[in-house]
Parts: C-alpha cells; sequence; structure tokens
C-alpha cells in the first residue's frame, strides 16, 4: 500500500532534522556553554522535531493504533517554534551586548535588557497555552475533527506579536552594532522573516474547521522549509569572526573595565 504524502514527506525530513541536530550541537561546542544558548535552543528544536515526525511515522505504521500518539506528534510540532523564539532572544542579546561593549554570559555582568527578559517570559506563556490547547484538543487528533483548542490560537497569536517586536528590536539595535553585531542582526533579521511566514500559517491553522485537512504542499512550503531555513541561518552564526569584538564585562579580560 502506497503511503500518504504526509507520512512520505514526515520521513523524509527525520534525517534533515538529524543534520541539523548535529550542526546546531557543533555550533554550541565551538562557541562555549556559556555563550551559545541560542545554539542549544535550537539543539532542542531539531530533537522535538526529530521525536515528533518519529512518532507521527510510528502511529501511521501502527495503524493509528493510539489516538494519544497523534496528539503527541503534532503537540511536539506545535512546540517546536518556540524554541525558536528563545534562540532569537539569546541572539538578539549578544547583538545589544555589541552594541555596549557587554557580554551579558559573563561572571558579573549586567542582566540582560528588560524587554528581551519580558519577550522570554512572554514566550513561555504562550508555550504554556500551546501545551494546554493541543492537549485539550484529543477530538481533532482522533479523526472527529474540528477546531483546535482556542488556547492554542491565543498562544499562536503571541507568537506572532513576538515575531514582530524581535524585528522591531533588531531593526532598533542595528544602527548602533559593529560589523560583528550587525552580521548576527542580519542574520535574525532574515530568519525572523522565514519565522514570521511559519507562524503566520500555524495561526492561521488553528482557525480551520479541520486543523488535520490542511494541505500538505502548503504545510510542506509554510512550515517545514521556513523552519529548517531558520536554523540553517542560526548556524551560521557560529561562524562569525569576532576577533575585534572584546566585551567590557568578561572574565577573559579582567583588565578592561575602561574599554570602550
Amino acid at each position: 500500500m502506497t503511503q500518504p504524502t504526509t507520512i512520505i514527506i514526515d520521513e523524509v525530513f527525520i534525517p534533515i532534522y538529524v543534520i541539523l541536530f548535529i550542526g546546531t550541537l557543533i555550533c554550541g561546542f565551538k562557541n562555549g556553554f556559556s555563550r551559545s544558548a541560542g545554539f542549544f535552543s535550537l539543539v532542542l528544536f531539531a530533537a522535538i522535531r526529530i521525536a515528533a515526525n518519529a512518532v507521527l511515522v510510528y502511529d501511521y505504521h501502527d495503524n493509528y493504533k493510539n489516538t494519544n500518539l497523534i496528539t503527541t506528534g503534532y503537540l511536539l510540532q506545535g512546540l517546536g517554534f518556540s524554541f525558536l523564539v528563545t534562540s532569537t532572544l539569546s541572539f538578539l542579546t549578544a547583538a545589544h551586548g555589541d552594541t555596549t561593549g557587554t557580554d551579558y554570559s559573563a561572571k558579573g555582568a549586567p542582566k540582560r535588557p528588560w524587554l528581551l527578559r519580558i519577550l522570554h517570559l512572554v514566550s513561555i506563556g504562550a508555550l504554556i497555552l500551546l501545551i494546554t490547547g493541543y492537549t485539550n484538543s484529543d477530538s481533532v487528533f482522533s479523526g472527529q475533527g474540528g477546531k483546535i483548542d482556542s488556547k492554542a490560537r491565543i498562544g499562536d497569536i503571541i507568537f506572532c506579536g513576538l515575531t514582530i517586536v524581535c524585528i522591531i528590536f533588531a531593526f532598533i539595535t542595528l544602527p548602533k552594532a559593529s560589523s560583528y553585531g550587525r552580521s548576527i542582526l542580519y542574520r535574525v533579521l532574515l530568519a525572523l522573516v522565514f519565522m514570521a511566514i511559519r507562524i503566520g500559517f500555524g495561526t492561521w491553522r488553528t482557525y480551520q474547521n479541520n486543523f488535520l485537512s490542511v494541505n500538505i504542499w502548503v504545510k510542506l512550503v509554510l512550515q517545514y522549509i521556513p523552519e529548517v531555513l531558520t536554523v540553517i541561518i542560526y548556524i551560521t552564526v557560529g561562524f562569525i569572526k569576532r576577533e575585534e569584538y572584546i566585551p567590557k564585562y568578561d572574565s577573559a579580560y579582567p583588565m578592561q573595565e575602561g574599554y570602550a
């Protein structure tokens, strides 16, 4: 029996996510644990997407005997975006630190900008709403149709707002940044374009009368591909040269408090 196109696509993307997992892990180790929260968020994203696709493929081959697995698979797919947001906030923090000569991850450094801290808390709230919304939508995933729970819609709308605020923050920070900071911000802005496409589609999808009936090719173009491109763009951040970047608050440079 020929497999459904959606299952074939899920199977094809599993090795792609494995490659992304390895790439983000390498970037994380390359840039050090204390400075690479953005990369490890991407590692978690890739791991979750591997798990999501694997669960959905397994449940298909098991003849959909366990509807809880379908819920779990789609839940994991939906949660992946939150890790892209977390990674974006980390890179924006690094770029903002470049404008002031501050390494926010160094011991004794000041706290991150208040706006980025608030955005992080808001993203956690949106994630909780998504989890609650998906877990309350068992009837949708069991094949009975219907719209996804309203909490999931609210969560996606919040993520839409977060994406827009991140774009504005990046544009505001850009003129003040050095070549190193601008290199990060250009990549962040490009990634945010794909993230906006992804979350815009995800939000639109939650308002459809049958959540699972969305055309798979539309999902491929507006969800799968933008997510992959976002991660690839962020992987390149790990290879930006930073020879001239010396932050004020870095334990590796204890005598540079007066650096301007």
